[in-house]
């Protein structure tokens, strides 16, 4: 197995991350509407007014610490989805 690098200031790539057991475990979890987001990105619950929203988006800087860590997103959300713009 070949060491993982992921540039500086780039979107991790889950190509870069090894589960303990080598299973991966995919889940499907609603996310923010209309926020792209790229493949191999630190996910986490989305936070307003400090409750939960029950959608999850973007991990912030202030979320660093992996408290709120729920994963990190397999595939892209992008604008031309079907359903971008629906929470």
């Amino acid at each position: 197995m070949g060491k993982a690098v992921t540039l500086v200031n780039q979107p991790n790539n889950v190509q870069n991350f090894y589960p303990a057991d080598d299973n991966w475990e995919l889940k499907q979890f609603p996310f923010v509407a209309s926020t792209e987001i790229d493949d191999g990105t630190v996910v986490a619950p989305q936070i307003s007014s400090n409750d939960v929203t029950g959608y999850l988006t973007k991990m912030g800087a202030e979320n660093a610490n992996g408290a709120d860590f729920i994963g990190i997103l397999a595939e892209p959300i992008r604008a031309t989805d079907v359903d971008y713009a629906v929470a």
